[in-house]
C-alpha cells in the first residue's frame, strides 16, 4: 500500500503577511536579490521527535546572493 507523504517543503511554506514586500532600497550588491520576510510552520510532529514540536516562527525580510558563493570569491 502506498503512503501519501507531505513533502516537508510544504510544511515550511511561507505565508506571506502582506501582499508585496519592497525591498528596503538599493541591494549591497549587484547579484543579490531581496527575499521577503513571512511566517511558516517550523519543525513537525510527525517524523522524527526531535523536529517536534511545531511552532510558527516569522523572519525578517533579507539580502540573499542570486546564486552560489564560494569562500575564495
Amino acid at each position: 500500500m502506498k503512503q501519501h507523504r507531505q513533502s516537508e517543503s510544504a510544511i515550511a511554506t511561507p505565508t506571506p503577511t502582506h501582499r508585496s514586500a519592497p525591498s528596503p532600497g538599493k541591494p549591497p550588491d549587484k547579484e543579490m536579490v531581496w527575499i521577503p520576510g513571512g511566517t511558516f510552520t517550523m519543525g513537525s510532529d510527525r517524523h522524527y521527535p526531535e523536529e517536534a514540536p511545531t511552532q510558527r516562527v516569522t523572519v525578517s525580510g533579507f539580502w540573499m546572493d542570486r546564486h552560489t558563493v564560494t569562500n575564495k570569491q
